[in-house]
């Protein structure tokens, strides 16, 4: 498909009208008749202008070709890869599947003639209903989708914050994204019953901008409530082992442990001497000595590395205390808030809360900012200009017009 990268100088396309008028108006010089007397001759009446008709057509024709070229090179022709036919695609993100606003959307589109697909894997067409699934990275669904080379493609999305994944990436100048922020949501999420008697109600709020948990306490449950009950909150046991040398540390890493004890979270806390240890059983066990850790579920070591987080993760179930423990470190690292962030862990409640999330990402921090020459180099990768054709094809036909006007004085 032929594009025009300044497609406004076709209007000097008008120019051809010149040589036009020019070959209208002039007049080839008559056959001039040597005779001996002009006694026998008489002068004939005509009528002005009745012989004004185009001479040299084909001279003619080529000054209206070279001057069309002329508008042609002006344009800055450009061949794109595709085909003849547009191509559109309209692409929903399946987060968005029964929203009547996406609903109302795509039927315009349709009568557009857009071909609706989901922005899943592979983008497959909008009658299969098994890739509902919300998209998982729309940095990398839309490579894949530039990649696929429709011509026209308007992406439909939800722009969930969590589905920005990897590099970020720019948008391409034939990809339209419109952003439907999803509805707030209010959740009853679980409902725990507390040793007093009590319960534990957690509930969230659900936004384009933040997700909102709250607990309640209360004594009785509503109708309503009862669905969310869970079972009772056993209390999480947590074994702090420690040497001569580590005293004050222990000291510390109790107090932010018995800090985040709670009715909602109860928790256990020994602190015991490693001479004194003998394999007490324990949720999680942390080791502030240099000796190898003895098995436990969770095993938190004491590690001071420079340069990392308080608390980093070794693997799926070793983690390491990264700096010296004081008091300027627990109250700057915010200890007692990391260990509730990595202890009070509920895989349940937790895939409820991200299926829930509703926080979506801005455009202005979803796309890159390519300047104008980067943005100019990435379109062109997907075009061939026609400038070199066009300007050999002006060169060919200035010499052949120079040529055949010499031969005929003009």
């Amino acid at each position: 498909m032929i594009r025009f990268g300044n497609p406004t100088m076709l209007w000097s396309l008008l120019s051809l009208a010149v040589p036009i008028a020019v070959h209208l108006l002039s007049h080839k010089e008559g056959k001039v008749i040597r005779v001996g007397s002009l006694r026998h001759l008489e002068a004939s009446s005509t009528v002005q202008f009745s012989n004004i008709k185009l001479n040299e057509l084909m001279l003619l024709a080529l000054r209206c070709l070279l001057l069309a070229t002329a508008a042609l090179l002006l344009a800055q022709p450009t061949l794109t890869q595709g085909s003849t036919t547009e191509n559109k695609w309209t692409v929903i993100d399946p987060s968005l599947h029964h929203d009547n606003r996406v609903a109302r959307l795509t039927d315009s589109l349709l009568a557009q003639g857009y071909e609706i697909r989901w922005l899943a894997e592979d983008f497959p067409a909008q009658r299969d209903s098994n890739h509902t699934k919300p998209a998982s990275n729309y940095w990398q669904l839309l490579q894949d989708l530039e990649a696929s080379g429709p011509d026209n493609i308007v992406v439909i999305a939800a722009n969930n914050f969590t589905s920005f994944k990897g590099e970020r990436t720019r948008l391409p100048g034939h990809v339209k994204w419109i952003q439907v922020s999803p509805a707030e949501v209010d959740r009853k999420l679980s409902v725990t019953p507390l040793e007093n008697g009590n319960y534990l109600l957690r509930s969230g709020t659900f936004t384009n901008q933040s997700t909102q948990l709250k607990d309640e306490y209360t004594s009785d449950l509503s109708p309503q409530q009862r669905p969310h009950l869970s079972g009772q909150a056993k209390p999480v046991k947590a074994v702090v082992v420690y040497d001569d040398a580590r005293r004050h540390e222990q000291k510390i890493l109790t107090a932010a442990l018995l800090a985040i004890s709670s009715d909602a979270f109860p928790m256990a806390v020994e602190a015991v001497a490693e001479k004194d240890y003998a394999n007490i059983s324990a949720d999680w066990l942390f080791w502030l000595t240099a000796t190898q850790p003895a098995q436990a579920p969770h095993t938190v070591l004491y590690d001071p590395t420079p340069g990392r987080p308080i608390i980093a993760q070794r693997d799926a179930s070793c983690y390491a205390i990264t700096k010296k423990l004081n008091e300027e470190v627990a109250i700057e690292q915010q200890l007692p808030m990391t260990l509730a962030g990595l202890m009070r862990e509920d895989p349940l409640l937790d895939s409820t809360i991200a299926a829930l999330d509703r926080r979506v990402m801005p455009d202005p921090m979803a796309w890159s900012t390519m300047n104008a020459a980067q943005a100019e180099h990435a379109d062109k990768q997907h075009q061939t200009s026609l400038d070199d054709f066009v300007i050999a094809l002006l060169i060919a036909l200035l010499f052949a017009e120079r040529i055949i006007a010499n031969r005929k004085n003009l």
